[in-house]
């Protein structure tokens, strides 16, 4: 329990506060005691306990293609004065809720906190409960930063990575991205494939100079990129960056978000989330629908098909072949 709770933040990527935690475990069936977390659902602890209905239905819909051997129900946090944890009373309609659904094996687990020394004690069994060790020492932790990912100290950090730049320099790059959308769309209404395709292959070397540690750096080439997503092709084309230049590919896109007037924010900030979904960054993947706003179609289904269970793989294979059909049509292969 001790190596699972401390992973939590790691599976997540931020430090959570009061907050529940739906985590199906599945064993590899190789005889080894450790279980895999295939996927973690997490919502504030006053919310789950003011609907607590709501939240399994979602956790459970979401984890419908995972056969889990057992649930760990985590808590974290308190709620009231007296800063004392949920009693066992409290979350009885969520153990009950997730029985009705098919999960038998549901232990309940009471974390005071992701900080090293926290206790944490078990709802089912008084002999089960400790400290935690330390989660930025956690096996989680160490393959997260060898993988070139940040684990933030809490959600609203994780979000603030959608704050746009000072006003000033929008205001300065707006006209020229105004004249480059009006270039692309023009050059879409008049079929110019080669025009298009031009487009699309500066912003791929875009990506490939992002991962190489240069962004663009001239008002000129900012607005060139951003420009190009006036055309709704380009960010299907962009959905995904397979390979090694993955997360360049995220810095470029918030990079050019951050300076991007409507619509062309909107589809980076789709690209940007389909890029999150498709490593399994949940969390990011909701911030960044977030910024998209509920008028970018493609963030709107995409919360559907998470909503609806659809699981990841299959999200990953969609994404794929959609990438692969719109580079078909301007004659680029990634």
């Amino acid at each position: 329990m001790d190596t699972l709770l401390a992973s939590l933040p790691a599976v997540l990527g931020f430090y959570p506060d009061a907050s529940v935690f739906f985590t199906p475990l599945v064993r590899p069936g190789n005889d080894s005691d450790q279980s895999i977390i295939p996927f973690t659902a997490r919502a504030d602890l006053a919310d789950v306990l003011t609907d607590p209905g709501h939240f399994v239905h979602g956790a459970t819909t979401a984890a419908r293609d995972i056969t889990a051997d057992e649930v760990v129900l985590v808590i974290t946090g308190s709620t009231g004065e007296d800063k004392k944890p949920p009693a066992k009373e409290v979350i009885a309609p969520l153990r009950e809720g997730l029985r009705r659904h098919g999960y038998r094996q549901v232990e309940a687990v009471h974390l005071a906190g992701f900080v090293v020394g926290a206790r944490w004690f078990s709802y089912d069994d008084p002999n089960r409960h400790g400290p935690l060790p330390d989660p930025r020492n956690s096996a989680a932790t160490a393959q997260t930063v060898l993988n070139g990912d940040v684990i933030y100290e809490s959600r609203s950090e994780l979000a603030a990575l959608f704050t746009p730049a000072p006003q000033e320099v929008r205001d300065r790059l707006a006209p020229l991205i105004a004249t480059v959308a009006a270039a692309v769309t023009d050059e879409e209404n008049r079929h110019d494939l080669p025009a298009l395709q031009a487009r699309l292959a500066r912003l791929d070397q875009a990506v490939i100079d992002a991962a190489h540690g240069a962004l663009p750096d001239t008002d000129e080439k900012l607005a060139d990129l951003i420009g190009a997503f006036a055309c709704v092709l380009m960010r299907d084309a962009l959905l995904i960056t397979p390979g090694k230049h993955a997360r360049a590919a995220e810095e470029l896109w918030l990079t050019l978000w951050k300076l991007a007037p409507e619509p062309m924010s909107d589809r980076l900030a789709a690209v940007l989330m389909t890029h999150a979904c498709h490593r399994g960054h949940g969390a990011l993947a909701l911030v960044a629908a977030d910024a998209a706003g509920r008028g970018e179609r493609l963030v709107t289904l995409l919360l559907c098909a998470v909503q609806q269970g659809v699981a990841f793989t299959r999200i990953k294979d969609m994404l794929h072949r959609a990438v692969s059909a719109t580079r078909a049509t301007f004659g680029h292969t990634h």
